[in-house]
């Protein structure tokens, strides 16, 4: 029979065949197939092939070009129902249509052969999902009617191998086993925060009633610390029951054990949990943690025993020094609950003690709240419950008392009634009253559900006292604010009003020379919310003669209209000397104008800020700045313009800029800064006029400075460090005080050329000269300040001992940070046809000195003519104590970094300290040795220069504070000291 073409068509597809089939033995088939079939409406398969040969060798090519291209081979005996075949395929994918892939498969194959009563199937692909990897996947499978066998299953997986063996059978009844293997798995590949190597071994047998599993080891190392896991158990399908007999895990540090049943009504657990370095699982997490406890009971409400204890927490910004809670039942199935944690900080909030607790049962429940903090404490109680089969939580709120540090403290007038559900809100009248002011009151009544809001408040005499603790200590705020607010309706369509005011406010500022009143009284604050339509009024009166107007109309959507005015007009600035920190005697007028229109989501807004005749004294600098003006201009949505310039000392400084996306949470400032002889910096030791040429480049996230500044003037003097001052060791660690933590504000990127010029007078520490060059001073957020340049002193003279040494040369090299510069520095005595000279290089931190003199001679007898002028045979007694002094300024100052002779010898002896020290006269100078034999046991003795006094010396600490000291010599004591080594705290 000869088929021109015969089509089959059905909803879900078509086939169109077209060939020659024989209707004799052995029934051969020749034709050619072109099919589609539609699995839903996205997805339809293509394809094409031919039928060829007899029924009993029957074969098979058909080509799938989509949803991917796939081919098909096999060689089919009709009449047996037997054969084989070879399924290939590329770009395979699931779903099969759709922009959103789930898996795919760059290529594949699968081989079957035999009949349903007995086939094998081998498979070979790989496999790409979104979280997981598998470049290969292998498996042999042996079925029949029955069931199967899985006689191997191999997967690269995790950089590393599972295999898993097992079988499947359907008849007579369900059952399975497998046995799982793995090795060298790598989680880091899914989370590279989690790297490690695991083996795995386990086994799952089950049947159709329930499936028991064991993960019999899981080990190896994750994130560099070791882990071990063991687990058993079962899952009961017709109860969903799932049961834990062992399930114990260690892993990075901590350790978990569970053991019990579970199903979605009710269980029996008891779980430990040890925890002591969060820091393991999270580098944003730390502390430590402790749990154990039992859960048993209906879900709805379980028996708990339980308790949680938890040190130094940390997560990301939040931080808790101590946690502890503890859930234990009670009688007639209650549980009482306690929660304590201490010394809570996130965000600006410090919270000294948290206490929570809750007694009873879900019908009758007592709640407390206790929290203390720098700013006050608060203490409140509730009581209520949710009834059987009722979703809605009834009580009445008992207590609620509030003690700011500073004012009064304020307390519930009555007990309120609560209502709450999932879904609504019902709070009735509830008023706070200070303490001692029974007119003055805080009410609110709430009414809220889907359907819309109910919401009244008003508030009569509230001090504004309470506004103190968030003030600097040095102001202050009297008044009282009353007013009234309601807002109800439909959430679609809300109407409300809220007005205010405060006719006797004024404010306090506490200075020196006394305490002074001003003026700052709230006139009027309405705000009315209307059919989505938004208006505000304001007007305040500010120190004096001051006023502050605002008005604004707006509706709720983003498109609405924006109409609004903000007047300003401060006449006299003289009220911010204790607001501004550093500041002293603020004169000026400032006045301003702010226009707005538009739309809330594009507004347009017109500025004119003006700062008039305005001065003020920076005390930390010893300056007046005075001439003040300061202008911001802006037009719609044009940055703003910025113009400020002052005067100080004989020069000025000017700064002209402007500010894009102000009215935005991501400003872009820009400012170039000019400068001529402005005075910087006017105190006793020090004043610098500059003239500088910067350009200020600044947004949320950043600060770049860049530019030069010229120095023309500067005198620098300093006799003496104060009273008392030293050094600190860098290794020094001060008790209490704690490291700075990194700052989150924008980073700082500065590059300044510094150069000074000819009239810079240096006079410090018997140091003189004209000090000059210039400097690359580089600053960038949290490095230390790198400087790249020299300077030199330029007709210098040295000071000391009752002398005065000429320096032929004082250079400065800077090549690293800016505190630790290279020395190249010598200073010279000419005494008739001798001269001796003085050379100091290193750095600043390690200086390395060295005498030397014309003509050649020892180091001792050059220093002897560069001290006092003649060689050591001509010394006198009070020429040998100066040369004592010489010697340990030169050379003690060595012996940190390892130089000098003194310096030498300590380094080799092993000697803690090595000195020469001076007495009432030159006869009294000795050399001391000192050694630490434990942390607390100090010796030092003691040799005379010129005597033969000798002095040995035992102290030892008793405690941070006491000591005691014997000394043995010309005469013996006992002392016991006290000490207090004074640092910030």
């Amino acid at each position: 029979m000869n088929l021109s073409r015969l089509n089959l068509e059905t909803p879900q597809g078509a086939l169109s065949l077209v060939g020659d089939i024989r209707l004799n033995p052995p029934y051969t088939l020749d034709l050619r197939t072109v099919w589609h079939w539609r699995l839903d409406h996205r997805t339809r398969i293509l394809g094409q092939g031919l039928l060829q040969g007899p029924l009993q060798r029957l074969n098979i090519s058909q080509q799938l070009t989509a949803p991917f291209p796939a081919t098909l081979d096999a060689e089919v005996d009709v009449l047996r129902q037997t054969g084989k075949l070879k399924l290939s395929w590329r770009n395979a994918r699931w779903p099969l249509a759709g922009v959103t892939v789930d898996a795919q498969s760059a290529a594949g194959q699968l081989h079957a052969e035999g009949s349903l009563s007995g086939y094998r199937l081998h498979i070979e692909t790989a496999l790409q999902t979104s979280q997981l990897d598998i470049p290969r996947l292998e498996t042999e499978i042996d079925g029949n009617s029955k069931g199967l066998k899985v006689d191997h299953l191999t997967a690269s997986l995790l950089d590393g191998t599972f295999k898993a063996h097992g079988a499947v059978t359907w008849k007579p009844t369900l059952n399975w086993q497998f046995i799982i293997n793995a090795q060298n798995l790598d989680p880091g590949v899914l989370r590279t925060d989690w790297p490690g190597k695991l083996a795995v071994d386990g086994h799952l047998t089950g049947d159709n009633r329930r499936m028991q599993f064991a993960l019999t080891r899981l080990e190896g190392r994750l994130r560099g610390l070791p882990i071990s896991t063991q687990m058993q158990g079962a899952i009961v399908f017709a109860d969903r029951q799932l049961t834990l007999t062992r399930a114990h895990l260690a892993a990075l540090g901590a350790r978990i054990d569970l053991n019990g049943w579970a199903t979605p009504h009710k269980g029996n657990l008891q779980f430990t949990l040890d925890a002591p370095k969060l820091q393991a699982f999270s580098t944003q997490a730390g502390g430590s943690l402790h749990a154990s406890g039992h859960i048993s009971g209906p879900w709805q409400w379980p028996r708990v025993n339980a308790r949680l204890d938890g040190k130094n927490l940390r997560l990301r910004a939040l931080s808790i020094a101590h946690l502890s809670a503890s859930i234990e039942p009670g009688r007639s199935d209650t549980l009482k609950t306690r929660l304590d944690i201490r010394d809570l900080h996130r965000a600006g909030i410090d919270l000294k003690q948290v206490i929570f607790s809750a007694d009873g049962q879900p019908a009758r429940m007592q709640l407390t709240l206790s929290a203390v903090a720098s700013a006050g404490r608060l203490d409140a109680r509730l009581s209520g419950g949710i009834k059987p089969g009722s979703a809605r939580w009834d009580g009445r709120l008992l207590q609620f008392d509030l003690q700011p540090r500073k004012g009064s403290g304020w307390r519930l007038r009555a007990p309120a009634a609560l209502r709450l559900t999932r879904h609504e809100i019902d709070i009735s009248p509830t008023c706070l009253e200070p303490d001692g002011n029974p007119s003055a009151h805080l009410c609110l009544n709430l009414k809220f559900a889907p359907s819309g809001i109910n919401l009244h408040s008003d508030w009569q005499q509230l001090p504004l006292a309470m506004l103190d603790p968030w003030l600097p200590a040095a102001v202050r705020i009297s008044g009282n604010l009353s007013g009234h607010a309601d807002l109800k309706g439909p959430l679609n369509a809300l109407k409300g009003q809220l007005s205010a005011s405060a006719p006797d406010g004024h404010l306090e500022l506490t200075r020196s020379t006394g305490t002074r009143r001003y003026a700052l009284v709230l006139s009027r604050l309405a705000l009315d919310l209307h059919a989505q339509q938004l208006a505000l009024m304001l007007n305040a009166g500010l120190p004096d003669g001051g006023k502050l107007d605002v008005r604004l109309d707006t509706g709720l959507s983003p498109q609405a209209p924006l109409n609004g005015r903000i007047g300003l007009n401060l006449p006299k600035l003289t009220f911010l000397d204790g607001l501004i920190p550093d500041t002293q005697a603020i004169e000026g007028t400032l006045q301003g104008n702010i226009q707005l229109a538009g739309t809330r989501a594009s507004p347009l807004i017109d500025t004119q800020v003006t700062l008039n005749k305005g001065a003020l004294i920076l005390a930390r600098a010893g300056i007046r700045l005075q001439d003040i003006q300061a202008t911001l201009l802006g037009k719609g949505t044009q940055p703003l313009q910025v113009a400020v310039q002052a005067r100080s000392g004989p020069g000025q400084i000017e700064a002209r800029g402007e500010i894009s996306e102000w009215y935005t949470p991501h400003p872009e400032i820009r400012l170039n800064v000019k400068g001529h002889q402005f005075e910087a910096v006017h105190l006793p030791q020090i004043s610098a006029q500059i003239s500088p040429t910067l350009t200020i480049e600044a947004n949320p996230k950043r600060i770049q400075v860049r530019g030069r500044i010229d120095v023309p003037k500067a005198d620098i003097v300093i006799k003496r460090v104060a009273p008392g001052a030293v050094d600190v060791s860098p290794d020094t660690q001060i008790v209490g005080v704690t490291a700075s933590t990194k700052s989150h504000g924008p980073t700082f990127d500065a590059a300044i050329e510094l150069a000074l010029g000819q009239a810079i007078k240096l006079d410090a520490f018997g140091l003189a000269g004209q000090l000059t060059g210039d400097l690359l001073l580089t600053q960038r957020s949290g490095t230390p300040t790198v400087a790249d340049g020299s300077l030199r002193i330029v007709n210098g003279t040295y000071s000391a001992y009752g002398l005065n040494l000429a320096l032929s040369k004082g250079v400065l090299n800077f090549a690293g940070p800016v505190d630790n510069p290279g020395l190249d520095v010598v200073a010279q005595r000419q005494t008739g046809n001798v001269t001796a000279q003085l050379t100091v290089t290193g750095t600043l931190k390690s200086p390395r000195s060295q005498v030397s003199a014309t003509p050649p001679m020892s180091e001792s007898e050059a220093l002897s003519w560069l001290i006092t002028g003649h060689g050591l045979a001509g010394a006198s007694k009070s020429d040998a104590a100066l040369l004592l002094k010489a010697l340990a300024s030169m050379h003690m100052g060595n012996s940190e970094a390892g130089g000098g002779v003194l310096g030498s010898i300590k380094a080799r002896t092993g000697l803690s300290d090595i000195g020469v020290q001076g007495g009432d006269s030159w006869q009294q100078s000795s050399l001391l040795l000192g050694k630490y034999l434990t942390p607390d046991l100090y010796v030092r003795y003691a040799a005379g220069l010129f005597d033969h006094s000798n002095t040995l010396a035992l102290n030892y600490r008793l405690s941070q504070h006491f000591s005691v000291e014997a000394k043995s010599g010309s005469a013996q004591g006992i002392d016991l000291l006290y000490q207090i080594v004074f640092g910030p705290r």
